[in-house]
């Protein structure tokens, strides 16, 4: 299976800005001071992955086709994540993680590839039923899976405020997707109506996602800005900016 590599970057494009992600794609502005955890020089030292508006979407089957993703961005060198984003040690090639991204002006389109290590060992997946994270047995959270997390604005702290989507998802295509805010708490009657396909060989693990951009304009971000602007605009203006978390849950086939 061939995968696809990144082009050079059309002139439009939306930016996914990796809070939580210790390497990204992309050009990043150096700070001209130290950074903080806090305030605006902290934005400057944020990993930012820089997303080209597609001009022929993929095909959201579990498969990356030759060509499919090749005008969309490509994003790697993930480190592994012990005890809540204690990150310790890069991942080898063996199993490091993959993601393309790309939009048009409806959908995200976003892929995982993921190897299988080792090789033709089995995935472990019994969650068939949607919106079930925590069950003992069925939650989706014990399976291997992989986990996404958008915020649709820009500035951090106001996006914590505004609230985040969350997508857990399984080799079955099995899907939990969610809103959260400090003012409305948990929503799992939240739906995206994603189009999410697995492909599963004994070497890799693909997913494909599509997600409706119009499913984010939901709850606190139907309102306005101090200056009567929408704080979510569709399609996205070149330039936008979205909070992302990208991870991935391996535990059945072994300990990485």
């Amino acid at each position: 299976m061939k995968h696809a590599s990144p082009l050079p970057m059309t002139s439009t494009a939306l930016f996914l800005v990796a809070a939580l992600m210790t390497f990204g794609s992309g050009s990043v502005v150096q700070a001209a001071e130290n950074p903080t955890s806090y305030g605006p020089v902290a934005r400057i030292d944020t990993p930012i992955l820089r997303i080209p508006l597609t001009k022929t979407p993929p095909t959201i089957d579990g498969v990356m086709d030759e060509g499919e993703w090749e005008d969309s961005a490509a994003l790697s060198g993930f480190w592994y994540d012990f005890a809540q984003a204690a990150f310790v040690f890069m991942a080898p090639m063996q199993t490091q993680l993959q993601v393309y991204a790309a939009y048009d002006k409806e959908h995200l389109y976003i892929a995982y590839s993921s190897p299988v290590y080792p090789e033709n060992s089995w995935l472990r997946s019994r969650g068939r039923f949607p919106d079930v994270t925590h069950h003992p047995q069925y939650g989706l959270i014990w399976d291997d899976h992989v986990e996404l997390e958008l915020r649709p604005y820009e500035k951090l702290d106001d996006a914590f405020r505004l609230g985040l989507f969350k997508w857990f998802i399984n080799p079955f295509d099995t899907t939990a997707d969610l809103y959260w805010s400090i003012n409305h708490g948990e929503q799992r009657q939240w739906q995206s109506k994603a189009v999410v396909r697995n492909g599963v060989t004994g070497d890799r693990w693909i997913l494909e996602i599509a997600i409706p951009l119009e499913s984010m304009v939901h709850a606190n971000y139907t309102g306005e800005d101090e200056n009567g602007k929408p704080l979510v605009t569709l399609p996205p203006a070149d330039g936008t900016a979205y909070r992302c978390w990208f991870t991935r849950g391996i535990g059945g086939n072994g300990g990485f």
